[in-house]
């Protein structure tokens, strides 16, 4: 497994870009299925 530093993700970017409340991130893998993720504030 990797393990990713949150620095190198939208950190790293210019200019930085992050996930905010309301995005959403999707993933999906053919054969077993997608799954959806809300980011919310807390």
């Amino acid at each position: 497994m990797k393990l990713v530093r949150y620095e190198s993700q939208g950190g790293g970017m210019k200019p930085p870009l992050f996930l905010k409340a309301g995005d959403i991130v999707s993933l999906g893998i053919d054969g077993l299925g997608e799954q959806c993720q809300h980011v919310v504030q807390r």
